[in-house]
């Protein structure tokens, strides 16, 4: 994106969390808003070319297009990381939320994706 619209950095944010960066930060920039479900999710921000204050209707149609499937993506990263982070939870818990019984204890490993080595529950 940065390449082809010649803009000097982009970078990628949810909430304060900087998720990714292109380029090298200075100068103007702009942030298009990411919306996913008609709620927020994080923003996108460019740099302004040098030598220019803002960005030019052209270049704010072109980010508007791209904000949606920036969105749907950051939005899956999030939700993906968000998975993860559960899912090291309950293998820290060593699925003791789950009943007991052998067959349970399997069914909880297999909706992890976790495996059962040397008597402990890992990620598979």
């Amino acid at each position: 994106m940065c390449e082809a619209l010649r803009l000097p950095f982009a970078s990628l944010h949810a909430g304060q969390l900087q998720v990714a960066c292109v380029g090298r930060p200075g100068g103007p920039s702009e942030s298009v808003a990411l919306q996913h479900g008609g709620q927020p999710v994080g923003a996108l921000v460019v740099g302004v070319r040098s030598g220019e204050q803002t960005l030019g209707a052209a270049d704010r149609r072109v980010l508007g297009l791209l904000a949606a499937p920036v969105a749907v993506a950051l939005h899956a990263v999030l939700l993906s990381q968000e998975l993860q982070r559960s899912r090291e939870r309950l293998v820290a818990d060593g699925c003791r939320r789950v009943p007991t019984a052998a067959s349970n204890t399997t069914t909880c490993g297999l909706v992890l994706g976790l495996a059962h080595h040397d008597g402990a529950w890992v990620l598979a």
